[in-house]
């Protein structure tokens, strides 16, 4: 009996087979799966080339404009933040065509371009809100100058100016006249360089308040005008120094109440100043004087 019992073990264990490698499985899961995502692939191919992709989406985009219809998901209401300088008329003229319209179908895009088209308008944002309502946000420009075009071609009559904005753009407005308190710029690249030009004035309080122009010359340096008579003619290089210096010697000796009609500070160890009309020398002609650093008039 114990022979039959050794015997039967011994054919049990010969007949059983040995258990797989590990690497199998995953091998096999691996090979699956890349065979699948393979077949995917070649389905979108050979859907995008053709057209079944858009035909479908179309048709589900159809489908879900005709049921949300039936859901009464149109627009009934438009509300707009941030406006300040652009008129409420200008924006409803804008969105208007857009009432009544489905609110998954309507072109968010396109509503956010034609709010952008506005001239005050910078940056404009439109969000959905279910069932019925849309709301644009308005970022409008901060005007900080008016720009004087140049003489247009073979013309003998300017144009009239436009604003500046802190970012250097040009507001296409019709009326002005508000703004005629802010410094006028020339130039053909001032608006581009008019923040940086009223970050330097700015920095001499005592000064800033006397800004009525500036221009720009060959796109480098600036001539600035004070009380819009006295030119003061400002390096290309350390300007900032030379504008210290200025409201350095206006405390010092009141230089600007003077008679004095052009300041230029284009040298660092001297100011050159030339004298109004009225102190004109018997001669005619306009007296002129360098001041060095600690000289008195």
């Amino acid at each position: 009996m114990r022979q039959v019992r050794r015997l039967a073990y011994r054919t049990g264990h010969a007949l059983r087979r040995p258990p797989p490698p590990r690497w199998r499985a995953p091998a096999l899961y691996t090979l699956l799966c890349a065979a699948l995502l393979g077949l995917l692939g070649a389905s979108i191919h050979i859907a995008n080339s053709s057209g079944l992709t858009d035909r479908a989406r179309f048709a589900a985009m159809d489908q879900l404009v005709a049921t949300t219809d039936r859901l009464g998901m149109r627009i009934e209401e438009i509300l707009s933040a941030g406006r300040q300088r652009t008129s409420a008329g200008a924006i409803y003229q804008m969105l208007e065509p857009y009432y009544g319209q489905n609110i998954l179908a309507v072109d968010i895009a396109a509503i956010q371009q034609r709010l952008q088209s506005l001239p005050w308008v910078r940056e404009a944002a439109v969000t959905r809100h279910f069932p019925d309502r849309l709301e644009t946000t308005l970022v409008e420009h901060r005007p900080i100058a008016l720009w004087q075009p140049a003489l247009a071609s073979g013309s003998a009559l300017m144009s009239g100016p436009a604003l500046v904005s802190d970012r250097g753009d040009i507001i296409q407005v019709d009326a002005v006249s508000p703004y005629r308190h802010l410094p006028i710029l020339s130039g053909a690249d001032a608006p581009a360089a008019a923040a940086d030009l009223l970050r330097l004035v700015g920095s001499e309080p005592s000064l800033v308040r006397l800004v009525t122009g500036a221009e720009l010359v060959d796109g480098r340096r600036w001539n600035v005008f004070l009380d819009g008579r006295i030119e003061i003619r400002l390096p290309e290089r350390e300007p900032e120094l030379a504008w210290q210096r200025l409201a350095r010697l206006h405390r010092e000796q009141s230089l600007l109440t003077r008679a004095v009609e052009a300041l230029d500070l284009r040298l660092a160890d001297r100011v050159i100043v030339r004298l109004a009309d009225e102190v004109l020398n018997p001669a005619g002609t306009r007296p002129t004087a360098a001041l060095r650093p600690g000289q008195r008039t």
